[in-house]
């Protein structure tokens, strides 16, 4: 049909969900706004970082039989600093440059955050283009602006042999 899968997960053990990043639409680009003082703290992962995947680091065991051949998983740690009066709440957004919608949107209650994908993997030619960004978010819904972009890839997966990883069926 087009369209690439950016990742791929299992999902209660019913099937394959491959998530779409890119389609017939024009690409979405990440628009410019204002920059709170989060903006110029520290990040991580900070621009250019390359993240592993099918690393036994992420916690997650290797799925049985032809499963295996998806790998373990990967896990990304979000870090950043707050200015003096930290908030309560920040808004993580990650995605890939192209996506019709983010990859994951979720609002935490500190300043670090792990976002784990068990059995999952990012094929070979969605390895580049990721972004995320943080926004602090008070309790009475107020937002702030978001801090700049910071990108990152991910390393090709492969299994202990070598090979690509790869869903099966």
């Amino acid at each position: 049909m087009g369209t690439r899968s950016a990742f791929v997960t299992l999902i209660g053990g019913l099937g394959v969900f491959s998530a779409a990043c890119g389609s017939g639409s024009p690409p979405l680009s990440p628009t410019a706004t204002p920059t709170t003082t989060l903006a110029q703290l520290s990040m991580s992962p900070d621009n250019n970082a390359s993240l592993p995947q099918n690393n036994p680091a992420t916690g997650c065991s290797l799925l049985d039989g032809a499963g295996a051949t998806r790998g373990r998983g990967f896990a990304i740690q979000f870090h950043w600093t707050t200015p003096s009066s930290p908030s309560p709440l920040y808004e993580i957004y990650v995605t890939r440059v192209g996506a019709p919608t983010p990859f994951l949107d979720v609002v935490v209650a500190t300043t670090d955050f792990t976002w784990s994908q068990c059995h999952s993997f990012v094929a070979d030619e969605n390895l580049q283009n990721w972004q995320w960004r943080t926004r602090e978010n008070d309790l009475q819904g107020g937002l702030g602006a978001w801090t700049r972009w910071a990108s990152f890839e991910f390393s090709p997966c492969r299994l202990n042999d070598g090979t690509l990883c790869r869903a099966t069926e």
